[in-house]
């Protein structure tokens, strides 16, 4: 099953919009930069989640949010991010906002996510410090997921199906 998703549920080829999110009492206007497809045909192995675009803090809770919605979804489910779509991530200090907002993300869903192995395969290369720090911050959290970067596709598969790696 092949779907895309994101924040207006919008289709796979629609383009930037724009929508209003509450969030915490605060009515703003929101941008989507970010869109990404689930791929759950390689289930029960894992879940394939394509990224393209420019990432965003409520970009990634959605997607997350989508994620976890999936029929098929049981916490500890290995997930395959190819991120070599998304673009760097702007060196304004924002990486450090978006790196503290997942982590809170993940640590609140932690029970939700389980001891899931997330291989995320990326292209851009200044965007690995924000995936590190993710990492790290998530395990310092001891949040049970197992996360690992990857610049080959081959050898993010193959770390996130065998669990000896």
């Amino acid at each position: 099953m092949l779907q895309a998703r994101h924040k207006d549920r919008g289709c796979l080829n629609c383009s930037k919009s724009s929508s209003k999110l509450a969030l915490v009492g605060t009515l703003f206007s929101q941008t989507i930069y970010m869109n990404w497809r689930i791929d759950s045909t390689s289930l029960p192995s894992y879940l394939r989640v394509s990224t393209e675009g420019d990432v965003s803090s409520q970009d990634f809770t959605s997607m997350w949010n989508d994620i976890l919605a999936q029929d098929g979804w049981v916490p500890g489910t290995s997930v395959f991010f190819d991120n070599r779509g998304l673009n760097a991530v702007p060196q304004d200090g924002s990486g450090v906002d978006m790196t503290s907002i997942a982590t809170d993300y993940f640590e609140s869903r932690a029970a939700d996510i389980g001891a899931a192995r997330i291989a995320i395969l990326m292209k851009v290369r200044e965007n690995y410090k924000y995936g590190r720090q993710f990492q790290i911050g998530v395990e310092l959290r001891r949040v049970p997921v197992k996360l690992q970067m990857f610049f080959d596709e081959a050898e993010a598969l193959s770390w996130l199906v065998n669990s000896k790696l």
